[in-house]
């Protein structure tokens, strides 16, 4: 307020007693008083009002931001969406555009035909090969069906059967004559071993034991396969212990005279990856065994110690196709490792 003014207001004050002036009345001045008072709660309350109003519309001002963004983000995903659509409609047009090009092109007549006769001698070939494997399954039944046979036949007349029983028959005092006496007693093995090769073992001062172990030897390979083919004959499978001539001499129960160390399966790794070496240990079968009427003998038995000349002798086992067991070789251990 001018000091002027405040001059003047406590002027009138000091001579009236009220700051309207000198006919102003006590009353009149609570009047005015009580009006003033009124006009600051009105002025208050609008103030409060009018802030209110502002909050109002900050918050009506934020919802419209954020549904402005939101907006704005749809429009976003849709613009992506949409350019999405596009490419994927241009990569279908190029793909039918390309399928209509290719189906426009005339057909390859010879490379039609090429396809005709590739077909063709794939069924000619597929019709060849279901021969024969419907000619091996009957050759299967008709051995199931003589291993039944001799298993009765022997059952009835009492032949000697295990390895002790066949063991009895190989008496001859020679090497040859205990290979001739297999030939006769042995009906499962085949011998195609070379004779002068088993001849060289005759006047060896270890000749005798040999022989015996040779016998051992034949009598458990026969007892082996006879087993095996009674047992597919009569089950319909070989049990673990036939798996082959390993297992069998592993078995207690077999009878088996010869030691599982004196069966080998297998040759060594020098042996198997040298092919001079392989090519040594391929000899003769007949030819239900391999139409190529030769293959590879790894398996072996000892009929003799380490010591030089060491004698042994491969063997086929397929007894899981033709029930037979080939002889390839009896003689002096073959080069290998040590030797070669």
């Amino acid at each position: 307020m001018p000091r002027r003014l405040t001059h003047e207001w406590v002027g009138m004050m000091s001579s009236t007693g009220s700051p309207f002036g000198r006919g102003v009345g006590k009353g009149q001045f609570e009047h005015a008083k009580q009006e003033l008072d009124r006009l600051a709660l009105k002025s208050q309350r609008m103030v409060r009002e009018a802030l209110e109003v502002a909050e109002r519309a900050e918050q009506r001002a934020e919802m419209e931001r954020a549904r402005a963004n939101e907006a704005e983000a749809k429009l976003r995903a849709e613009r992506a969406t949409q350019q999405r659509f596009a490419q994927e409609i241009t990569a279908k047009q190029q793909e039918l555009t390309q399928m209509f090009q290719e189906l426009q092109a005339p057909p390859d007549i010879e490379a039609l035909r090429a396809e005709l006769a590739a077909a063709i001698k794939e069924r000619d070939t597929a019709l060849q090969l279901l021969s024969e494997a419907e000619q091996q399954r009957d050759a299967a039944l008709r051995a199931r069906d003589a291993a039944r046979a001799r298993t009765i036949v022997r059952s009835q007349e009492g032949q000697p059967d295990g390895p002790v029983g066949v063991r009895a028959l190989l008496t001859a005092s020679t090497i040859h004559g205990i290979l001739e006496q297999a030939e006769q007693v042995c009906t499962l093995l085949r011998m195609t071993c070379d004779p002068d090769e088993a001849a060289a073992l005759e006047h060896h001062v270890s000749a005798h034991p040999w022989r015996a172990r040779l016998a051992d030897a034949l009598a458990t390979i026969q007892a082996y396969a006879g087993a095996k083919q009674a047992a597919v004959a009569l089950h319909g499978v070989a049990g673990p212990s036939l798996m082959n001539l390993q297992a069998y001499c592993r078995d207690a129960t077999s009878g088996a005279l010869l030691a599982v160390g004196d069966v080998a399966l297998s040759e060594s790794q020098h042996v198997s990856n040298n092919k001079r070496l392989l090519a040594e240990r391929t000899f003769r079968v007949p030819k239900e065994v391999d139409p190529a009427r030769r293959v590879v003998m790894a398996a072996h038995i000892r009929i003799g110690s380490g010591k030089p000349p060491a004698p042994r002798m491969h063997f086929f086992d397929d007894t899981d196709k033709s029930g037979m067991v080939v002889i390839g070789y009896l003689g002096a251990h073959l080069r290998n490792a040590s030797t070669n």
